[in-house]
């Protein structure tokens, strides 16, 4: 078994690592094995979408909700969809944690006399995490509620969830609201998986680019994730605030994320020849 092999592993690296000090061998063969495995099997800045890809969904999100002749309901479920996509990248949560979270653990913070939107949640171990909502956050938050017919931020509201379940809307009285339309249940994780694969079907027949449809065949809820982290690499945010927000107990898990990647290289020898030609002039 899986706890067999990794218990034998473990034997064999304190073996080594004895061997090692007592000078009988030069090196600890197993620890080197195993990073082998963390460069060839964690390349989880891969599993990101580009940054091309990314721009071209939010761009295509936001024409499609822009469209005049969507019907009133189905209106809703995409705008809820893209706001599962939006939570889910903006704050690098987890699917399992989206689907227990609510309106109510949105709440300012103040920060050296600033007041900041942070949403806390319970993460992987049941462990209570905060993340900081960025701009992008907010503004997709409120445009949810908005059509929910909620007020532009939380406040309180510990009955709401962040996303909610859509089932039942059409049996209900369509002169109500929205939000007296719903159950007040929140969306599951298997409907998390099925609106994204529902959105991620509409997008590709619509995508012409072959390359950024090839990236969005191969989207899963946790891609949100890998993307978060990767692209706020890419822009230029630290390990440590990524460690932060992505809420790993050892900055060594977030280190799998800021391998350099072509579209960092890209943009570094972008930056590298404006810089040259202003020399020149």
């Amino acid at each position: 078994s899986e706890n067999s092999i990794n218990l034998c592993l473990r034997i064999l690296g304190n073996l080594f690592n004895y061997l090692n000090n007592a000078g009988y061998v030069k090196g600890n063969v197993i620890k080197l094995a195993e990073r082998v495995d963390l460069i060839e099997d964690k390349r989880a800045d891969e599993k990101a979408m580009s940054l091309d890809a990314w721009s071209w969904l939010e761009n295509w999100m936001d024409e499609r909700v822009d469209n005049k002749e969507m019907p009133k309901d189905e209106l809703l479920k995409f705008i809820r969809d893209r706001w599962v996509m939006h939570a889910l990248y903006n704050t690098g949560m987890r699917r399992s944690s989206l689907v227990i979270a609510r309106m109510a653990d949105i709440k300012p913070r103040e920060v050296k006399g600033s007041k900041h939107w942070y949403i806390t949640f319970k993460a992987k171990g049941n462990k209570t995490h905060s993340v900081l909502l960025t701009p992008e956050f907010m503004k997709r938050l409120k445009q949810y509620r908005a059509l929910l017919g909620l007020s532009d931020l939380p406040q309180g509201e510990e009955d709401q969830p962040l996303v909610h379940s859509l089932h039942g809307l059409s049996k209900r009285n369509l002169n109500l609201k929205y939000i007296e339309r719903l159950s007040g249940d929140s969306l599951s994780k298997d409907g998390v998986n099925y609106s994204i694969k529902q959105i991620f079907e509409l997008a590709i027949l619509d995508c012409e680019d072959q390359y950024i449809r090839q990236e969005l065949e191969s989207v899963t809820p946790h891609t949100f994730r890998h993307t978060c982290a990767t692209h706020r690499l890419i822009y230029g945010a630290s390990i440590e605030s990524t460690q932060k927000t992505l809420g790993h107990a050892s900055i060594t898990t977030t280190m799998i994320y800021s391998h350099v990647n072509d579209e960092l290289v890209i943009k570094e020898q972008a930056k590298i020849d404006r810089n040259k030609a202003s020399k020149k002039d």
